[in-house]
């Protein structure tokens, strides 16, 4: 997370809207300086309030933030534009506040708020949502970032000094090991739930073991769970034996009882049979009574049918011609009623004329009106092609966004293998262990061997090393003396310089004036000026000759600290070695051949750590992909900015068209457009209209006079014909002894009766001949019965299934018996072979998951995670000490304790100093407080730099740190100063908050803060 601009309103000591823009500092390194109390700190409390909504310092509460200054109408807030991975984020956060009614007495709570702009335009405004968002995207809590971001005032000793629990709980977060506790905790959870499984196993195998029939439960621990499944195997076979004998019985029953149903079968059938064929014989003599009913009435539908062939063509005839005559008189009419409305519309249309010569006149000027719109139609055209690209480019959007997506969520299931690959590397941690073990007791045998070898020549080389040091050590405090007085000269001669400077620009100060260095108005102590002549070629000479006499210094320093270590290592291993002018040879060959031993122990735990190592062999393949995926993420987000680029342009472009013409869109000016040539059209459809009607209508005449001759031409010829087909009619009608039309008529049948009588006759037809024919068919069928013998086989029958139930109710018992005992014996088999697997997983399990969890007796509490975290602690230590050691000219060197003081507490993550002038090694509390402050920045400053080239979601690329320079002396000061530098140059922001101005004076880049009766006031300084 790197800040790049930050505003605040009414919020702590700012009354105004204030901005710091830090992306106009160039370095990275900067001071911020002030009053006391006039709101130094509270830059970072505004970003850390405007992240997680709590500021850094223990006594500013969310209630408290509204500046005392403020005016009711300001708004308390702050805006945070900051930078994470090359994506940009805004947050703005207002809190809880009360201040005074806008209108009237009293005061008003203002309720907290928060937006959170996301890089791709995206708001959430939820206070919980935001506060997850926040912690997931920077990967701290604020507690966390407060303690990696801000190192505060006071709290220097606290981050120094934390206990290996706390510092658990910090690199947890930082480093991701929560996967190794949750390893921890899963073995552990595995361990008690195989426990609880074995358990369970034993007591659903005594209530099996309670269910078999006869079982004594009086003696159950004396059972044996093998001699039971032996013993009840017996048992099943013995009643299988029973069972297929009843099996046996029933199929004999089964197939005799199947020959008797077969006999009765027989005779029902002939019996059915006879009942039929005297049911037919019924059905057929009535049959014969109905058929000369129905002769006569097919005879009668015969002749029907003939007088109906015959005169309904004649009458049809008749009744159209008669139609005919009358549709030609009703229409002679109509046409009558015709010339009449010609005749009136013809008097309209004249009456129209006027109207008619004044559209003509409205035609020509819309003409005029369209030609002017359509010469504008091109600009139109562009305006509509550049909304189509706009739209284009916006579905482009989308789509990278979806893809952006879609490897979003790829990216998550390569990181959740990785996980699973983690579990699978922590089942070599065991063999490592151990191959750590036989190495390490291998480097102690080699140390031994080499030890006896070298014996004799260190007692030679101690006396030697004793009279290197004691020259070495005078030589020291000579040059360290020469250096003192050196430092002594240096500081006055810039002392003096710097007051004759201040000196200068003070002689003209006036009050009420700002002065130029730190802005007051008053000025009770102004600097003066030194009689001594000192230039800058002065100062410069003497920084020189200190920095000269600093190199001998430190050259003769560290040849002093070897020295001292090589002599004190040689007393040291012959003090700790007993009788050594004993050892021999036959030792040495002892010390070798157990170095052999340990190569062979060595080599096997190669072997079975190759073997787990196959079993993830893909990882690299996974992180490959992953790595890809990150690439294409990168890749995306930036097609994505460069879309929303286009986007941004493409719509100016609209917007500059758009503000020429008088409509937005092409459709408005088409539908403009149209709108004047649907107008010039109805008018022209109007005159058109007219000028038809009055063509129509003169016609209209003509063709009808032509119409009324040619309808009466044709009624003529239609009486004649209706006169004849009359007469035809009558004669007709007479011969089939009908009177009249009416009559004829009458005797017609309906579709439906027609249709019934036909129905009628050709179902007795058929009902006829089906009975004949089935009455033929069952004939043929009877065969004679024997009398008496059905009475005999109803006996059998039931003698047989008595018989037959008998069996099954015996088979159906033996039956249970078998399954209950069957369904036993397995569940005991099954249970048998869990009981065993259990107990060696269980074996496995809980002895891993002691080592694990740091459970063994006697060993030092170190968990899995602890283990990893203490390699991480290893590397920060290590990044530490690259400036701890300059800080501290090579004195100082930070170290990991490795032993527990307490074995019953987390260990691992503890601290202690080496220091190598008294060549021991001590607490990390025993420094003195400028030390302390070196040693806690020099460890901040490490653990940033872990933090930035460690993989995963934190990335720390601004710090805070407040006061603790006042207690390092200049060169301390110097070195500290050059140690953030560096850090703030690798794209860095580094802010210190302090009142040493000799940090001023080495900083350029700075903001001032300024301390008035209405507000503090900022003023940031720049470098061009």
């Amino acid at each position: 997370m790197k800040p790049k601009k930050l505003i605040m309103s009414a919020f702590g000591p700012y009354a105004e809207q204030t901005t710091v823009d830090f992306s106009k500092f160039k370095n990275g390194l900067y001071v911020i300086s002030g009053d006391t109390g006039a709101g130094k700190t509270t830059i970072f409390d505004a970003i850390s309030y405007a992240l997680y909504e709590d500021a850094s310092g223990s006594m500013r509460q969310r209630d408290t933030l509204r500046s005392d200054y403020a005016p009711a109408e300001i708004e308390t807030a702050v805006i945070l534009e900051f930078e994470h991975f090359n994506e940009t984020y805004t947050i703005r956060r207002t809190p809880r506040y009360e201040r005074p009614k806008l209108r009237g007495d009293g005061t008003t709570t203002q309720e907290p708020t928060v937006l959170l702009t996301m890089p791709d335009g995206t708001h959430f405004d939820s206070i919980s949502d935001v506060k997850n968002r926040i912690e997931s995207l920077l990967g701290m809590d604020a507690a966390q970032f407060k303690q990696i971001v801000m190192i505060a005032q006071g709290e220097f000793l606290s981050l120094l000094t934390a206990s290996s629990s706390d510092r658990s709980k910090i690199f947890r977060k930082i480093f991701s090991t929560q996967l190794y506790d949750t390893v921890q905790r899963k073995l552990k959870e595995q361990s008690l739930l195989v426990r609880r499984e074995l358990d369970s196993i034993q007591k659903l195998a005594h209530d099996q073991m309670m269910r078999i029939k006869g079982f004594d439960a009086s003696d159950m621990d004396s059972f044996d769970l093998r001699m039971v499944l032996s013993q009840l195997s017996q048992y099943i076979a013995a009643t299988q034996a029973e069972i297929k004998e009843l099996e046996q019985r029933a199929q004999r029953l089964e197939t005799e009882a199947i020959g008797l149903q077969d006999s009765l079968t027989r005779i029902n059938t002939q019996e059915a049979l006879t009942q039929q064929i005297d049911e037919l014989t019924k059905r057929h003599e009535t049959l014969q009574q109905q058929r000369t009913q129905v002769l006569q009435r097919e005879k009668d539908l015969v002749q029907y049918d003939t007088m109906v062939a015959a005169v309904d063509p004649i009458v049809k005839s008749y009744q159209e011609t008669t139609d005919t005559s009358q549709n030609l008189s009703n229409e002679y009419q109509n046409l009558l009623n015709q010339e009449m409305i010609i005749d009136e519309k013809i008097k309209t249309l004249g009456a129209q004329k006027i109207e008619m010569d004044a559209h003509r006149t409205m035609i020509q000027n819309q003409s005029y009106a369209m030609k002017e719109s359509e010469q504008l139609m091109p600009k139109y055209e562009a305006l509509k092609t550049l909304q189509t690209n706009l739209d284009k480019q916006q579905l482009a959007l989308s789509q990278l966004i979806s893809s952006y997506d879609q490897t979003t969520l790829k990216n998550a299931q390569i990181q959740k293998r990785l996980e699973e690959v983690a579990l699978a590397e922590a089942e070599i941690v065991n063999q490592q262990n151990l191959l750590i073990k036989a190495h390490d007791t291998q480097q102690a045998l080699n140390t031994q061997k080499q030890h006896v070898e070298s014996v004799l020549e260190k007692i030679r080389l101690n006396t030697q090393l004793k009279t290197s040091f004691a020259a070495k050590q005078q030589v020291v405090q000579d040059v360290e003396q020469g250096l003192k007085m050196q430092n002594k000269v240096t500081m006055d001669v810039q002392k003096t310089f710097f007051m004759n400077q201040a000196g200068i620009i003070a002689k003209d100060l006036q009050d009420g004036e700002p002065c130029p260095v730190c802005g007051s108005l008053e000025h009770p102590h102004i600097a003066e000026f030194h009689d001594a002549l000192v230039t800058q070629e002065t100062v410069e000479d003497a920084l020189k000759a200190r920095q000269s006499k600093e190199t001998v210094f430190q050259k003769h320093l560290a040849e002093l600290g070897d020295l001292k270590t090589r002599r004190d290592d040689s007393e040291s291993s012959l003090v700790q070695i007993p009788d050594y002018d004993t050892f021999n040879d036959s030792l040495l060959e002892a010390l070798i051949a157990q170095i052999n031993d340990q190569s062979t122990t060595i080599n096997t735990l190669k072997s079975k750590i190759s073997t787990y190592q196959t079993k993830i062999a893909n990882k690299q393949q996974l992180l490959d992909d992953k790595k890809i995926l990150d690439h294409t993420l990168e890749t995306l987000a930036g097609q994505i900015q460069s879309e929303r680029t286009e986007e941004t342009t493409l719509k100016t472009e609209l917007s500059a068209i758009k503000s020429s013409l008088s409509f937005d869109t092409l459709n408005e000016a088409q539908t403009h457009l149209k709108t004047l040539k649907e107008a010039k059209q109805r008018l022209e459809s109007l005159v058109d209209v007219y000028d038809a009607a009055v063509t129509k209508t003169q016609n209209d005449r003509l063709v009808l006079q032509t119409t009324m001759k040619h309808n009466v031409d044709q009624k003529q010829q239609t009486d004649k014909a209706l006169e004849t087909l009359n007469v035809s009619l009558s004669q007709l009608l007479r011969e089939y002894h009908l009177d009249s039309l009416a009559t004829y008529n009458d005797h017609l049948m309906s579709e439906a009766a027609y249709k019934q009588e036909q129905t009628l006759i050709q179902n007795y037809n058929q009902n006829s001949r089906d009975v004949e024919t089935e009455l033929k068919a069952l004939r043929s069928q009877v065969n004679p019965i024997a009398d008496g013998s059905k009475p005999a086989l109803l006996e059998a029958i039931n003698e047989n299934k008595t018989h037959r139930e008998t069996n099954q109710q015996q088979l159906n018992s033996s039956m249970r018996e078998y399954l209950v005992h069957d369904e036993i014996h397995n569940s005991l088999q099954k249970l048998y072979q869990q009981s065993k697997a259990s107990l060696n997983e269980y074996q496995t399990v809980s002895d891993l998951a002691r080592v694990m969890n740091g459970e063994l007796q006697g060993k030092d509490k170190i968990t899995l995670e602890n283990y990893i975290q203490s390699a991480y602690f290893e590397y920060i230590i290590h990044e530490a000490n690259k400036r701890f050691k300059i800080m501290t000219a090579q004195r100082y060197e930070l170290v990991r304790q490795e032993i527990a003081s307490n074995k019953r507490e987390k260990s691992g993550l503890d601290l202690d100093v080496m220091d190598y002038w008294t060549g021991k090694r001590r607490s990390i509390k025993s420094l003195s407080g400028g030390e302390s402050f070196k040693a806690s920045l020099s460890m901040a400053l490490g653990l940033s730099d872990v933090i930035q080239n460690s993989s995963g979601v934190v990335s720390v690329e601004a710090m805070f740190i407040d006061e603790g320079f006042g207690t390092l002396d200049d060169k301390s000061l110097q070195s500290a100063v050059d140690a953030l530098q560096n850090l703030a140059s690798n794209d860095r922001l580094v802010g210190i908050i302090s009142h040493v101005s000799e940090l001023k004076e080495r900083i350029p880049q700075q903001i001032v803060i300024m301390k008035t009766d209405k507000g503090s006031k900022l003023r940031q300084i720049t470098v061009e």
